[in-house]
């Protein structure tokens, strides 16, 4: 069975293990990156346990936390990171073999996360079809269209809460007019 081992502390990290551990008889092994003082130390100790590394870090640190690790030649990069090009992915991850750029969502903890993914590559379907599908446009610049849609998931939600809100301004209970809002826009 294939082992991970996934990059970053935040909700995409979170949502992709509690997807592949919810109903799962014999989840497979996942190794995560501790936060703290340390950390390239014990991430690099960890990572080498995995054939698969998962980059779900923000953009902004990406270079500084890739920098401190080291990649072999059989692990595949699956990076989540979002707008990082590929050429710049497998000039900080060499000697990988394989770089694949993702757009896995929170939805995948409950395994409902359509997954933009490129290039198309077996062990990226392996992981993400499970947690909800992947679809595989034909270049870069077009899953860069994918990743620019998905930033307007953001704004969505923010209007969600605006409406909820305004339920509640007119005398609804907050947990009710959440409910009905979710319920709405389901």
């Amino acid at each position: 069975m294939r082992a991970y081992g996934l990059v970053g502390a935040g909700e995409i990290t979170a949502a992709i293990v509690e997807g592949l551990s919810a109903d799962v008889a014999d989840p497979p092994a996942v190794f995560l990156s501790p936060r703290g003082r340390q950390v390239a130390h014990e991430l690099a100790g960890r990572l080498d346990a995995a054939s698969v590394i998962v980059l779900a870090i923000r953009p902004d640190v990406a270079q500084q936390v890739v920098a401190e690790l080291e990649f072999r030649p059989d692990h595949v990069v699956l990076s989540a990171v979002a707008g990082m090009p590929l050429a710049t992915l497998r000039a900080w991850t060499a000697p990988a073999a394989h770089v694949v750029r993702t757009i896995p969502l929170p939805q995948a903890a409950r395994r409902h996360s359509l997954t933009a993914l490129f290039p198309d590559h077996p062990v990226a379907r392996d992981l993400f079809e499970p947690l909800g599908g992947v679809v595989v446009p034909p270049d870069e610049p077009t899953l860069d269209a994918f990743s620019a849609a998905t930033a307007t998931f953001a704004a969505h939600l923010d209007y969600l809460t605006t409406i909820a809100g305004w339920l509640a301004g007119h005398g609804v209970e907050p947990a009710a007019a959440d409910a009905y809002v979710t319920h709405l826009f389901a």
